[in-house]
This record gives structure tokens, sequence and C-alpha cells, in this order.
């Protein structure tokens, strides 16, 4: 499972060996200013739709997936929880996804250090 770490320079996305080479990307941070929103979703799989590179197993998606001139980020497992974190406009990603064990934890500290840097907008989503 990938590795989310909230930190004071944004949000680290480290997938494992198994997931870079899969999904073909490999860690990056999104700083929080280009972070929109950010939710959970408990059914992530759902939220995939488009042209995928990377890694379509069933219930497991690692990778980007494409669609109206977009790229999302998943590294989704089995039917575990997820992160949810919607970028600004001009950013790599429209959207990433990552199931964690907690995402409600990872979202209200995502949401404090957005509230810290004063981007009140994107600490408003909804879990």
């Amino acid at each position: 499972m990938c590795d989310v770490v909230v930190a004071g320079d944004g949000v680290h996305i480290d997938p494992t060996a198994w997931e870079h080479t899969g999904g073909r990307v490999g860690p990056f941070v999104l700083v929080y200013a280009d972070i929109a929103a950010v939710t959970t979703s408990e059914d992530p799989i759902t939220l995939v739709h488009g042209v995928k590179e990377g890694v379509g197993l069933p219930k497991t998606k690692i990778g980007t997936w494409h669609h109206d001139d977009i790229e999302d980020y998943f590294c989704v497992h089995k039917d575990g929880p997820a992160v949810v974190l919607e970028l600004t406009a001009g950013q790599r990603y429209g959207q990433v996804v990552v199931t964690v064990d907690d995402p409600a934890a990872v979202v209200t500290q995502i949401r404090a250090r957005l509230d810290a840097a004063g981007t009140a907008s994107a600490a408003a989503g909804t879990t």
C-alpha cells in the first residue's frame, strides 16, 4: 500500500517498489496550495474511469487514468477505504486517490495543515 505522509511541505505519496513498477509512477509531493479539497471514500474503485496506464486488476487500481484531458492517480487496493485529494486546475493530476488504513485521520491531518496554511476552502471538503 502506498505510504501517505502529511509533512510540513505537503502530502507525500510514496508507492512501494511494486506499485512504482506496476503503476509507472514514483514518489511525489502534493503541496498544500494545490489541494482544492480532501475527502474520504469507502468505495474508491467506483471513482476510477478513463483509459489506464498502470495496473488494473479486479479491485486493485495503481497508476494513472486519463479522461477528458485530465489524469487521475490511483493507488487503490481491494475494498479498503481511501483518501481522495482533489487538486486545483493546472496540476499534473485532477485527483489523487490512495487506500490508507485510517482515511479519516489522514484527512484530519491534511485539513489541519490546510487551515494553518490559510487554505480554508480546501479544508471545507466533506467526508
